[in-house]
């Protein structure tokens, strides 16, 4: 459902927005500052140029958050943060969870504590056949304010989920380009063709029937189980988790990436690949599916192919493969399509317009509510 503004969306409503993470952030943020790293997050575009300040607060990492060694879902859940939250952090204009674990306590505690502040969730991960998260999400995501979407499928998902009372604000993907860019790389012509994810959405079994007999070295990153066999001579399968530069490093040297998914993801599968691969200049494979259209522009960013179709995946990885010149072309226009729309600047032009129109403003917080203009 679309959500109308009752208050200035200008610079002169300035906005706070808590952010409550599921992994954490500062590590992330540290390595960023090193340089080994890309930003979690657009914290400075927002502050500099949209006037919304937004405080990060991790999952706790010490015994009073029970879940501090499980799953992100779980361990967003951290009990303490919630509880210091509704008792400490009243003056913000809107709380935001990241994925959907953070939120589920919020929303168990605000009744009690008559919590008047927002609460909505950013990029949230559609539980299909996980029974526990599918029965908080049932029993969140209709109490929440509004979610925030990392792409167009969630709308009409939560709407039919949940109701269509739920706002739904699309602010799409983005990728640090100032870490992942171009690379000069002298073997990259002879590198791998180069898949990774860890993740449900991805097909390997498809991408894997695809690659029987290719004479192109392949790497696969990914901690999911996968049989290799005599077939598949020259691929190279990856099990230990790369550093930022280092996955860096291998798409600097692959040709070409190829992410294969199953047709019916919901939620943001395969979007960091194909960000971060376009980022670096690369030209991309992608199996048409829910959750990513939009992202390759067929023939001239990438190519798309029919999901679970073998033959048509191999077609596309022979057509690459043969022509470096096209790969190259379509690689430079795969780098310029992220930094016209999914750049730090213009993602957080986005996100900031998604944060007012979910938020309490400072004036409406006082009562009266400024003319929209």
């Amino acid at each position: 459902m679309s959500v109308d503004l009752a208050f200035a969306t200008g610079a002169e409503a300035r906005l706070r927005v808590l952010l409550l993470t599921s992994i954490p952030y500062a590590p992330l943020e540290a390595a960023a500052a090193r340089g080994d790293g890309p930003r979690p997050m657009v914290a400075e575009e927002l502050r500099r140029d949209h006037g919304i300040d937004v405080d990060v607060v991790d999952p706790g990492l010490g015994w009073t958050n029970p879940f501090r060694k499980s799953h992100p879902f779980f361990r967003g859940l951290d009990p303490a943060r919630a509880l210091g939250t509704m008792l400490w952090r009243r003056d913000y204009d809107l709380v935001v969870s990241g994925n959907d674990g953070a939120a589920v306590s919020l929303i168990a505690l605000r009744g009690l504590f008559r919590f008047r502040t927002p609460i909505v969730v950013w990029d949230l991960s559609p539980a299909e056949a996980w029974r526990v998260r599918v029965i908080a999400q049932n029993w969140t995501l209709p109490r929440v304010d509004g979610v925030i979407a990392v792409n167009d499928i969630q709308q009409p998902y939560i709407a039919e989920r949940w109701g269509r009372h739920v706002p739904v604000v699309t602010v799409h993907h983005w990728v640090d380009t100032e870490f992942y860019r171009p690379l000069p790389c002298p073997c990259s012509a002879d590198g791998p063709v180069f898949a990774i994810g860890d993740d449900g959405g991805r097909d390997y079994a498809t991408f894997l029937r695809a690659l029987e007999g290719l004479e192109a070295p392949v790497a696969i990153r990914t901690g999911l189980p996968l049989v290799l066999t005599g077939d598949h001579a020259r691929v190279s399968l990856l099990r230990e988790r790369l550093s930022p530069s280092g996955l860096r490093d291998l798409y600097t040297k692959s040709r070409f990436a190829v992410v294969p998914l199953r047709p019916d993801t919901r939620n943001a599968s395969g979007n960091s690949a194909l960000l971060e691969a376009a980022a670096m200049g690369k030209a991309v494979i992608v199996s048409d599916s829910d959750g990513v259209r939009g992202f390759v522009r067929h023939g001239e960013t990438g190519l798309v192919v029919p999901a679970r179709d073998p033959a048509a995946l191999r077609a596309a990885i022979a057509r690459l493969l043969a022509d470096p010149e096209a790969c190259a072309r379509m690689g430079r226009n795969a780098r310029d399509l992220v930094e016209r729309t999914a750049s730090a600047g213009v993602f957080a032009a986005r996100l900031a317009a998604a944060f007012r129109k979910l938020a309490v403003s400072p004036a409406r917080r006082g009562g009266m509510a400024p003319p929209v203009r």
